[in-house]
């Protein structure tokens, strides 16, 4: 069984749980969210309560199940990093607001190429993909596809900025 969050698959929930311990969340305001002490009942029959009294769903929680569902409705024939013709500066923004190694792909809006944004050490840096012949070149090397690329990169450093560079998970990519 496999699981998804975050825009990432994992293989158990306990993997889940790691991830989530090494890598905290951005909240709706923006604030860091850090994986805690798991909830009791008692916790969560108290949430549940102040929640569900009349009249409480307000219109951010409309809005938020609104672009939930937006989100379920993207196309999944995509990999999680891939994510199409969204802006550059747009990507780059989700790539720095995640975590060191963090990454995302996006299609560069000069024709048949796309560029590989990466999070390195807190700076943005982006390599270009050509498309040949219907190969995709990365620095002198041919790959017959961009998931090929991203699972070489994942195991082979590259040049970073301040040494080598090996791609971590894909950054969390929001609606824009």
């Amino acid at each position: 069984m496999k699981f998804e969050f975050a825009r990432s698959m994992f293989t158990s929930l306990t993997k889940v749980i790691a991830f989530l311990r090494k890598t905290p969340m951005t909240g709706r305001t923006g604030e860091l969210l850090h994986l805690a002490s798991p909830i009791t009942s008692d916790d969560l029959d108290a949430a549940t309560k102040e929640v569900c009294t009349p009249g409480s769903v307000s219109s951010s929680i409309a809005n938020s199940i609104a672009k939930r569902n937006r989100a379920m409705m993207r196309d999944t024939s995509q990999p999680v990093w891939h994510v199409g013709l969204m802006p550059r500066k747009v990507v780059e923004k989700f790539v720095l607001q995640a975590w060191h190694s963090a990454f995302l792909i996006r299609q560069s809006s000069q024709g048949e190429a796309y560029v590989l944004c990466i999070n390195d050490k807190g700076a943005v840096t982006n390599f270009h993909i050509k498309v040949v012949g219907g190969k995709y070149i990365f620095s002198t090397e041919a790959y017959d596809s961009l998931d090929s690329i991203v699972k070489v990169l994942q195991k082979t450093p590259i040049s970073g900025r301040a040494g080598p560079l090996v791609l971590g998970l894909p950054a969390p990519a929001k609606d824009y």
